[in-house]
């Protein structure tokens, strides 16, 4: 893009005046002072999107309504105007664009048709500045910033107080903000990122979805087949337990499932299952048990009995014989026969006995009777009791040849039970093996392959955009970009014999300075 005229408008609407260009060539604009050869830069500036009207304010530009620019871009003529702002504003958004003009449209032509957002747009889509995102290094906090017409500016214009500092290199780089987006574009400009970046990067985003869903569809089949292997598992294991698989099989070397088939053909275990009538012996022998039991504890109940009435009889015999000794011991009753019927106090003599006496003799005789009684009974009691405990015995021993058969009956019995068991829990177990290799055929080996292959070939499309588009691919291309651009600057500087260009000049990107060297090595500073 190449400046051909500025052109002023009168607000009157009536009168332009027009300031040409001589493209392709140095042009130098001359006058005396205050007299707004300042002002064209600004114009300039301004034309091209400016966020702020900082044209020169002097009485000669006060009457302009209207600046415009003619412009040689791509080989076709362009014309672009933006409104002065009114009184009172610091900038106008009404703009106006012509592509294909000859010449400046007559002042009475020049209306608001667009604004200047739109203008500043188009106008870079026809310098070749395409759609773009330059987005900041990983971690960065920095927002993305889109490389624009307006961008472009710090390099092609540079104010009359930016030529003698020697601090700044680019306009507006005193300002943080701007400065950055100056390092962030300034690889856009210098070709170093692919004009199809912000494509490229759509296309990664694109790529990445599908990597996600191969993966995705990859590690569904990968757990359904884990869990397939899992589950085959168990009921293998539950096929040995039951003797549907022999022990010795190698399920590593051959398919789980023809193993799991082949125990769904498996023929039953010859077991005699037939149950004959040992149940109904079972719960004879359970009765019978159940008899002697009451009769043993009935024998036992009068065994007790007998016991506690031997033992009360002796307990009184015992007694008895001992308060009979203890009154026969003291003398007191003598016999009937020759006894001394003399008071022992006076002496006199009494025909009768004391009616105490009587009754104390009748009371011993009596307590000799029941001694003797007792003495009598004691051996049939024991005798009773011997016979009680035969019996218990007796019935003790039927109890316990009762229980040896019921004992070898159901023993019998369980071992027909298991085996029946043994025989419904292989059954139950083939329908469980065949209705998992129904519910989960085989596996195809080719699919889950192109299922590999689909994923490997979606991250080796997401490698390569992300290596293209990386920071260190850009940073390369930079560097090899600037090469080029310090070849030019120190081609210039040594024909302005500038300090410190014999050996070299180069941008640095990161400090936005220009970097000379001498012969020990590296000068950071404006030249």
């Amino acid at each position: 893009m190449q400046l051909r005229s500025v052109v002023l408008y009168h607000r009157d609407g009536t009168r332009r005046h027009e300031l040409m260009f001589q493209p392709g060539r140095l042009n130098v604009v001359t006058g005396v002072s205050d007299t707004g050869k300042s002002a064209v830069l600004e114009i300039v500036d301004y034309c091209m999107g400016s966020g702020s009207h900082g044209v020169y304010k002097g009485p000669e530009l006060e009457t302009i309504g209207w600046y415009g620019l003619r412009l040689i871009v791509g080989g076709q003529s362009v014309f672009i105007a933006r409104r002065r702002p009114p009184e009172g504003q610091k900038t106008a958004e009404q703009a106006m664009l012509v592509i294909g003009a000859d010449g400046a449209p007559a002042a009475g032509d020049i209306y608001a048709m667009t604004n200047i957002d739109t203008v500043t747009a188009e106008v870079g889509r026809l310098v070749g500045i395409s759609e773009n995102l330059q987005e900041p290094p990983d971690g960065s906090t920095r927002e993305p910033v889109t490389a624009e017409l307006r961008h472009a500016i710090p390099y092609v214009l540079q104010p009359q107080r930016l030529i003698a500092d020697p601090k700044y290199l680019f306009d507006g780089q005193e300002n943080n903000f701007k400065e950055q987006h100056i390092r962030d574009t300034l690889p856009y400009f210098l070709g170093a990122v692919d004009k199809d970046a912000l494509s490229q990067r759509r296309e990664l985003r694109k790529r990445r979805v599908e990597l996600r869903a191969a993966r995705a569809v990859l590690a569904d089949v990968e757990q359904a087949t884990a869990a397939v292997t899992a589950r085959a598992a168990v009921l293998l294991r539950d096929a040995r337990a039951n003797e549907l698989v022999e022990e010795d099989v190698d399920v590593d070397a051959v398919d789980v499932r023809e193993v799991l088939r082949v125990a769904i053909d498996r023929p039953p275990s010859a077991v005699a299952v037939t149950l004959t009538g040992e149940a109904e012996q079972i719960s004879d022998l359970h009765d019978r048990k159940s008899e002697l039991g009451d009769v043993i504890r009935e024998l036992r109940q009068q065994r007790r009995a007998l016991v506690h009435r031997s033992r009360l009889a002796a307990d009184f015999a015992t007694e008895a014989g001992e308060h009979r000794a203890r009154l026969l011991t003291l003398d007191l009753l003598p016999d009937a026969e020759g006894v001394d019927r003399t008071c022992p106090l006076c002496g006199s003599e009494h025909e009768h006995d004391a009616p105490a006496v009587d009754e104390l003799r009748h009371e011993l005789e009596r307590v000799r009777a029941q001694t003797a009684t007792s003495v009598a009974v004691e051996p049939q009691l024991q005798a009773a009791i011997d016979e009680l405990d035969a019996r218990i015995q007796e019935q003790a021993g039927r109890l316990d040849e009762a229980d040896r058969e019921l004992r070898i009956l159901t023993a019998r019995n369980d071992l027909a039970r298991r085996a029946r068991g043994r025989l419904e829990q292989q059954a139950y177990l083939r329908g469980r093996i065949a209705g998992f290799l129904e519910e989960h055929p085989a596996v195809d080996a080719g699919e889950r392959t192109r299922l590999q292959s689909a994923a490997d070939l979606a991250e080796a499309r997401v490698k390569a955009l992300e290596d293209a588009l990386s920071a260190d691919a850009t940073r390369r291309r930079t560097e090899n970009a600037l090469s080029y651009v310090g070849a030019d600057m120190t081609e210039m500087a040594q024909q302005l014999r500038l300090s410190y260009s014999a050996h070299g000049v180069q941008l640095d990107p990161v400090a936005l300075t220009v970097v000379a060297r001498d012969r020990n090595g590296p000068v950071l500073r404006c030249v």
